[in-house]
């Protein structure tokens, strides 16, 4: 009939691509219009990348996102003994600073201490250049401080999964700070 989509066509396409390892635009490209051109779009059984089951499984989890994404991981990446001693932080915390404390950004000559103190900054275990460390505020540890100052993100300084909270309001205008926890654990 007029006017109806050309379902045979797109559906053979459809059915090659599950066939064909999607390996170029082009391949993404002749999948996205069989799907558009179908109005049907097939269900993926999506897995969490990071299992939320543990504290172990996210942590785990996380370790292998890196490396998946960030390369493979070398030992001079993990923060030295002495500095993770320095300071008392929960067990999360503590293993992820073990394991990419010291991951080196894009440039090695960037005045941060770690990849991910960039923009919103993961906290240093010790202040570098510009790079903020980890510090106390209203008795939580701050791990976490937004580019602009305006939130910060922060935990208890021991435990295995301890909570955390946000505050929206820690400009330096406003020495009145309000907490909010978040749902999810450390």
């Amino acid at each position: 009939m007029i006017g109806e989509p050309a379902v045979a066509p797109a559906a053979a396409a459809l059915r090659c691509f599950r066939v064909q390892r999607l390996t170029s635009r082009r391949a993404g490209e002749r999948f996205r219009s069989a799907a558009f051109a179908t109005g049907c779009f097939p269900v993926f059984d999506m897995k969490p990348i990071i299992p939320d089951t543990t504290t172990n499984a996210r942590m785990a989890g996380l370790e292998r996102f890196l490396q998946r994404y960030l390369g493979p991981r070398q030992p001079e990446f993990g923060t030295l003994e002495e500095d993770l001693r320095s300071i008392e932080m929960p067990a999360p915390l503590l293993r992820f600073f073990k394991f990419a404390g010291r991951w080196p950004g894009h440039n090695p000559r960037t005045p941060y201490a770690n990849r991910f103190c960039m923009q919103d900054q993961l906290l240093g275990i010790r202040k570098k250049d510009y790079a903020l460390a980890l510090e106390l505020m209203d008795d939580r540890l701050i791990f976490v401080w937004e580019n602009q100052g305006v939130w910060v993100a922060a935990t208890e300084r021991v435990g295995a999964d301890p909570p955390v909270w946000i505050s929206e309001n820690c400009s330096h205008r406003d020495p009145v700070r309000e907490w909010r926890q978040l749902e999810k654990q450390l």
